[in-house]
């Protein structure tokens, strides 16, 4: 096959940087959730985003920010984006529910 038109264009390097970064967070989510289904029987741990975390625990995006900082919930990193390990947040609901 032969490529007769060929356009180029020039795209600030942030731009190109945060979309590859983009891309490469979206497919290693993709990967761990393919990993956790996969691995059932095994002590994989599923991991939430932030506004999963807010829906589950009925709490807002401040509170979690808060939380993170004061070092209540433990967070994780895949390039810009926050994750958080479903059985810490489970283990915190259960702590919890013991004090009240």
């Amino acid at each position: 096959m032969e490529i007769k038109n060929l356009n180029l264009v020039t795209v600030p390097l942030e731009t190109l940087s945060d979309t590859i970064r983009n891309i490469v967070a979206a497919e290693l989510q993709k990967v761990m959730i393919l990993n956790v289904s996969s691995n059932k029987n095994e002590n994989v741990d599923e991991i939430l985003t932030r506004e999963q975390v807010c829906k589950l625990l009925k709490i807002s995006n401040t509170t979690l920010f808060n939380w993170q900082n004061n070092k209540i919930l433990e967070n994780y990193k895949i390039g810009r984006r926050v994750y958080y390990k479903k059985s810490d947040v489970l283990t915190l609901l259960q702590k919890s529910v013991k004090v009240f």
